[in-house]
């Protein structure tokens, strides 16, 4: 027995499938809050890279430091020996609220500077010292407030070392001088003014 579609029932068939393939399209046509989230995130500005020219700069001071501390680690062990500074090293990198690449501090210990602590200990010992001032200076970039933050925690950092060498820490302080005996005014000078001196 054959079926037959009645007209009315045609056309209201017709107009249910119309606004099915609509509602299709346009589901598909509207992008999802996941694709706008992952667009939003390809058109946000990325931190610029580093100009040569200030990446160069902050190497070569670097790696001045570097042949301070290694000069510095190869004097011989004497009963006058002079206690060596520990310095840091730093790069430059993005700063979203000045919207430029400023000096960033690193305040861990690389080789050299490790080093040069293992040295400092040594000479300690040699000249029969049993106390240490770890006094931390920092460059003159940014408030007073973080200039002394900044340099309590390289004393801090230099203290652990030291004791971890065998100084004893009853006998190790800290303190910090901030920026009060920063001179730099370019990445060398920066670079000798990030310092721990020991006293």
């Amino acid at each position: 027995m054959r079926h037959t579609m009645s007209p009315n029932l045609l056309r209201a068939s017709f107009f249910v499938a119309l606004a099915l393939v609509g509602c299709a399209s346009g589901a598909t046509s509207r992008p999802t809050s996941a694709s706008t989230s992952a667009g939003d995130e390809a058109t946000e500005p990325t931190e610029p890279p580093v100009p040569d020219a200030l990446a160069a700069s902050a190497h070569a001071a670097n790696d001045e430091a570097r042949a301070w501390m290694i000069e510095a680690a190869a004097q011989p062990i004497t009963a006058t020996c002079t206690l060596a500074p520990v310095y840091f090293a730093w790069a430059y990198a993005w700063d979203e609220d000045a919207g430029e690449h400023r000096p960033s501090l690193e305040s861990t210990l690389g080789p050299e500077a490790r080093a040069v602590i293992d040295w400092d200990a040594r000479c300690m010992a040699a000249r029969g010292a049993t106390s240490v001032e770890l006094e931390g200076n920092v460059w003159s970039l940014g408030s007073d407030e973080y200039a002394m933050a900044l340099g309590e925690r390289l004393a801090r950092t230099v203290r652990e070392a030291l004791v971890a060498a065998g100084v004893p820490a009853e006998g190790v302080e800290t303190r910090s001088l901030g920026a009060t005996a920063a001179t730099g005014t370019d990445a060398l000078g920066w670079t000798r003014d990030v310092r721990v001196d020991l006293r």
